[in-house]
């Protein structure tokens, strides 16, 4: 995050929705602690990132993401490696989620749509648990494997 290195493999994620201004505007070049690790500065891509920053258009933003990926490969600086196809998440034995938290398109269960996610909070369970902590009482961890849209099992 310094910014001196030659090379760098980073685990880095994306969203369901591109957000390219944080990596590839030259506003964060050149500067320690930004995510434009490359310290990309292209006066093109700026404008197309702006574009896309100030699209409402659907179809816009599809041809701006394109042209910004583009861009991207181009660059030569920025080579994706590696995709995992599922999301991991810890979280308090008070918080409940529906039995599949999430869908199809989901990157993370805690950061749906307009919601902050689709989970709720069991206050008897979390007073539960506040009570076994100040006796140093434990519970057995919990890993819930769900399977239903691995690839295959789509219904």
């Amino acid at each position: 995050m310094e910014k001196k290195h030659d090379l760098a493999y980073m685990g880095w994620s994306t969203s369901f929705r591109p957000s390219p201004w944080q990596s590839f505007h030259s506003e964060n070049a050149h500067k320690p602690q930004t995510n434009n690790i490359n310290n990309l500065d292209d006066p093109e891509m700026d404008k197309l990132i702006n574009q896309y920053r100030d699209s409402t258009d659907e179809k816009e933003l599809i041809q701006l993401s394109l042209r910004i990926q583009e861009k991207i490969s181009e660059s030569g600086g920025w080579i994706p490696l590696d995709m995992l196809p599922f999301t991991r998440a810890l979280y308090w034995r008070w918080i409940q989620l529906p039995d599949v938290p999430g869908y199809k398109t989901s990157t993370e269960i805690f950061d749906e749509p307009a919601a902050g996610g689709y989970f709720w909070i069991d206050e008897d369970i979390k007073n539960q648990t506040m009570e076994a902590m100040k006796s140093n009482k434990t519970f057995p961890p919990v890993t819930k494997i769900i399977t239903k849209y691995k690839q295959g099992n789509i219904k």
